[in-house]
């Protein structure tokens, strides 16, 4: 195995984007782009999905805007640019639910953490040895 650098990590492509075709919403052949997320973007939208749940009286296992809220998170146009704010999740939770199901189960493949790939990455998993980063 090949020992990547600080740089090979740091000017790596690794943000994908995907087209979603959503019928739903404007026939065949009409659709909306899927993004990937940063590590900061998905820290951000779980900080923000708390604070949405926690200022509306949510409870913890309250779910029923999550589809909405993630897609503002992840649906933009073939630029990358979002196409709605955690503003709108209102909004696109009068939506019909397939569509958003829809780019939430491929955002979670996109991003990696669907429930099969969560399990396949621990099954093998390698032990991380301890390392001194020099500051002991």
């Amino acid at each position: 195995m090949k020992t990547l650098t600080r740089e090979e990590i740091l000017n790596a492509p690794d943000r994908r984007m995907v087209p979603v075709e959503i019928p739903e919403w404007g026939g065949e052949g009409a659709g909306v782009y899927v993004r990937s997320l940063t590590a900061f973007e998905r820290a951000n939208a779980e900080t923000k999905w708390h604070n949405y749940r926690k200022n509306r009286g949510l409870s913890e296992e309250d779910y029923n805007f999550y589809d909405p809220f993630y897609a503002s998170f992840v649906v933009c146009d073939e630029s990358g640019k979002l196409l709605f704010t955690p503003n709108e999740v209102e909004a696109l939770s009068r939506k019909a639910s397939k569509p958003l199901e829809r780019i939430v189960l491929i955002s979670r493949r996109l991003n990696g953490n669907s429930i099969a790939e969560i399990e396949a990455i621990a099954k093998n998993s390698v032990a991380v040895p301890s390392c001194s980063t020099g500051s002991d």
